[in-house]
């Protein structure tokens, strides 16, 4: 066995059960995409915050054009990644790790959270009870039909990302749907605000508050 090897079998090993391994290694790349589109997100507000009050040029006008079209276009799509589902691609997503959760609910019991916690010793073995019961008082873990609700909300929520970027980004669709706003009217949206305050056109398809 190579040295790769006998670390992955280790690191099967560390977790009580296969699924919770795979609940891990799919939280680890949520929550590396859900930074990403955070920082992306700072970055445009600073970015935004420096043009406040001032009357681009057209030559400038056009490579802020380009930013905020690449903007949008990334945070539409990482959010779209964030809430995908798939029954043959199986891909990462918030959604697809709730409606694996709930079809699989009887894992999540305090005995598999304890050991997944690797509790050295009584005193952190208290801890992970704790918090698991800190999660759930009654301990007991929500019923099926109430995560597959929460990952049902989840979608809906992003209705107009996930058209926007169907319609618009991934492909282009004859029929576009009318209540999508036009790439003109969101421009001539944005400039008008960037010289009153900030703004993040990012907002005009449901991407944050």
């Amino acid at each position: 066995m190579s040295e790769a090897e006998g670390q992955e079998a280790e690191h099967a090993q560390s977790f009580p059960t296969k699924r919770w391994r795979r609940w891990h290694d799919d939280l680890q790349v949520i929550r590396v995409q859900v930074t990403h589109l955070y920082e992306k997100q700072k970055v445009w507000a600073k970015y935004s915050q420096a043009l406040r009050g001032l009357d681009i040029s057209e030559a400038a006008h056009i490579m802020h054009d380009w930013i905020m079209h690449n903007y949008v276009e990334s945070m539409t799509m990482g959010v779209r990644r964030m809430v995908d589902k798939s029954s043959r691609d199986q891909p990462v997503s918030i959604y697809e790790l709730l409606v694996d959760i709930a079809e699989h609910v009887e894992e999540v019991t305090e005995q598999n959270f304890v050991a997944n916690w690797r509790p050295r010793g009584e005193l952190e073995a208290q801890r992970a009870v704790r918090a698991f019961r800190g999660l759930f008082p009654s301990g007991i873990p929500p019923r099926s039909e109430e995560i597959q609700r929460e990952a049902s909300l989840l979608r809906e929520s992003a209705k107009s990302i996930l058209l926007h970027a169907d319609k618009r980004i991934a492909h282009i669709d004859r029929k576009v749907p009318v209540d999508l706003p036009k790439w003109t009217i969101l421009l001539a949206r944005h400039m008008q605000r960037i010289r009153c305050g900030h703004d993040d056109p990012a907002a005009w398809v449901g991407l944050c508050d």
